[in-house]
């Protein structure tokens, strides 16, 4: 292994793409608890606030982006000025 580095694909990530990671985990995480609790009787929650988690990052996911978009957007055209 002369000359071959060993990089630990987790400290190669980015933080951001690492904090994204954690995020989408603990969503899928909690979707599968309340799902199995929901299955076996112990919550009587609605259908919508068990994948609730999913929906909560998706939602910050896509609004994220979207502001990353108009600050983009507006950052152009200052620059084009």
């Amino acid at each position: 292994m002369r000359g071959r580095q060993k990089t630990c694909p987790d400290l190669s990530m980015k933080d951001s793409d690492r904090q994204d990671k954690v995020g989408a985990q603990v969503a899928v995480n909690m979707t599968l608890v309340f799902t199995v609790l929901r299955l076996a009787g112990q919550i009587d929650w609605p259908w919508l606030w068990v994948l609730c988690p999913l929906w909560i990052y998706v939602g910050l996911t896509v609004c994220t982006g979207v502001v990353l978009g108009f600050i983009s957007a507006f950052s152009r055209t200052r620059h084009r000025m």
